[in-house]
């Protein structure tokens, strides 16, 4: 399904990201992974890690410029939104009340 596919994880230099890239890679081999995320630092770091592995990409960026995402987007097969889900744990609605600006960026 995701073999030979070009893949742009957003989020991906968080902790979930550190384990599902890894993963992603070994288990289904994509053509090329791209980390689309805003810490310059996280990516920096998490470059380090995957050093000499020419299928995983890094492109700084913020899901809300849509500008910046669409570019990212060229070419891609397949996106994996990652993202924390801290602070919907104590709402009494559904999350979609408690909307923050990633979510609304999700929705464009």
């Amino acid at each position: 399904m995701l073999r030979d596919k070009t893949i742009l994880i957003t989020g991906g230099t968080g902790s979930f990201g550190h384990t599902f890239v890894p993963m992603t890679l070994k288990r289904y081999q994509p053509r090329k992974l791209i980390i689309y995320s805003h810490d310059e630092m996280k990516q920096w770091e998490m470059a380090k890690l995957f050093q000499g592995d020419d299928r995983v990409r890094f492109f700084i960026g913020d899901v809300r410029d849509r500008e910046r995402l669409y570019r990212a987007l060229d070419g891609v097969d397949c996106v994996g939104v990652l993202r924390p889900c801290n602070g919907t744990y104590h709402m009494r609605r559904p999350p979609i009340d408690g909307a923050a600006s990633s979510d609304e960026a999700s929705v464009a």
